[in-house]
């Protein structure tokens, strides 16, 4: 599968400060004894766990929630979903998953099926910078703001 989705990698690697990361590759024939009939279907739960605490780590760091984002791809085969995680209000966690962009094994076919996926990865690393962005932002007003405290306190 890293060869299918490889544009993917190819999207986010112009990010220096940005790590990316995937998980769970094996072979085929290893994926199919340890996933038997299982697909989408275990990644659909695994992944937003993961994206909430990646979403909880991050938090405490940015004061607006709600421009705080964590995204996540689920690949299966030829097809693959995009999962993304905000919260909107202090207590409530929403994930919305993407519609399925499948690409296409019949090569008359691969193009109308492969701009969509390669347009989608771009805007989630529109999505990521934004979220990076936010974060660095709000550090640099805490650090101002802690500059400014320390100054009054003198």
């Amino acid at each position: 599968m890293t060869h299918v989705w490889h544009f993917i990698d190819t999207v986010f690697n112009g990010e220096d400060k940005i790590t990316f990361l995937r998980g769970e590759a094996s072979s085929s024939s290893s994926s199919k004894r340890k996933n038997k009939d299982r697909s989408i279907a275990a990644g659909l739960v695994k992944l937003p766990k993961c994206l909430k605490d990646m979403l909880d780590s991050i938090l405490p760091i940015g004061d607006d929630n709600k421009k705080l984002q964590t995204v996540g791809f689920i690949h299966s085969g030829l097809q693959s979903y995009v999962v993304r995680e905000n919260r909107p209000t202090k207590y409530i966690t929403r994930i919305q998953k993407s519609r399925n962009y499948h690409l296409s094994s019949d090569i008359s076919q691969f193009g109308t099926t492969v701009l969509p996926a390669i347009y989608i990865a771009w805007i989630i690393k529109d999505i990521v910078r934004n979220t990076y962005n936010t974060i660095q932002e709000s550090n640099t007003h805490n650090i101002l703001e802690n500059q400014c405290c320390q100054q009054l306190r003198l």
